[in-house]
């Protein structure tokens, strides 16, 4: 009987070691996307228009930066892996009016990834504060948006 229980009691911590360290590492896919779509924003945004990065466009950077540490710091309380992948096709040649356009549709891809998001309850405070940082930027491209038209 004695050695029954020890051998079930086995099992349960063997299934509970291998199964639990896989489902934490299990990846953030809303996050990865979230910060690929920032990243493809800031790299749009640091290319300057014809008259090179504007102070707007510096601030936009500034707050994507801080928001692609808090989406990562997301994940990392959340326990789990980013796997982000790189997004090409930016086009340098791009208006400051398009320029801003895709920066924008990219950010609002973000916070929609975000939004989407469920996340570890230690890590709310994190997400908000990317969230809000992420409508500034947004709110700052669309003010650049507004002054070029």
């Amino acid at each position: 009987m004695k050695t029954k229980r020890l051998s079930l009691l086995a099992a349960i911590c063997f299934t509970a070691a291998t199964v639990a360290p896989a489902f934490a590492q299990a990846p953030h896919p809303e996050a990865a996307h979230a910060i690929s779509d920032l990243r493809a924003a800031r790299d749009i945004l640091s290319r300057g228009g014809s008259h090179g990065v504007s102070a707007g466009d510096q601030q936009a950077i500034a707050l994507i930066d801080k928001v692609i540490f808090s989406s990562s710091r997301v994940a990392e309380f959340d326990g789990r892996r980013l796997h982000v992948q790189e997004t090409s096709g930016v086009d340098a040649s791009a208006s400051s009016s398009s320029r801003h356009e895709n920066a924008r549709i990219m950010l609002e891809a973000a916070l929609r990834d975000l939004d989407a998001n469920e996340v570890d309850p230690s890590a709310r405070p994190y997400l908000q504060q990317a969230r809000y940082q992420l409508g500034e930027a947004i709110e700052i491209i669309r003010r650049l948006q507004g002054a070029r038209n």
